[in-house]
């Protein structure tokens, strides 16, 4: 996720996708989850999407880190409605 601007709404909700993946629900690749709320005020968007973090490359979503790797993946605000 990246954020145009600065709002402690965006901290809270990286806490939210660590405490649910860590809560039982191992997000992945192409998984959502609720976040019970609009993103942003006056956003339809309520759910976030795991996805690549195709704007920056292969190069920021596998990380080298001494002793391993990290996977870098996208949390993308979406709408969590039907299409009509």
């Amino acid at each position: 996720m990246t954020v145009g601007v600065r709002d402690r709404r965006f901290i809270d909700l990286m806490a939210m996708i660590a405490y649910y993946h860590c809560g039982g629900h191992r997000l992945g690749l192409e998984h959502s989850m609720p976040i019970g709320e609009p993103w942003t005020p006056g956003s339809s968007c309520d759910h976030l999407l795991v996805s690549l973090p195709y704007p920056y490359g292969p190069e920021l979503e596998h990380c080298r880190v001494p002793g391993g790797h990290v996977r870098v993946l996208w949390a993308l605000p979406v709408t969590g409605a039907s299409p009509a």
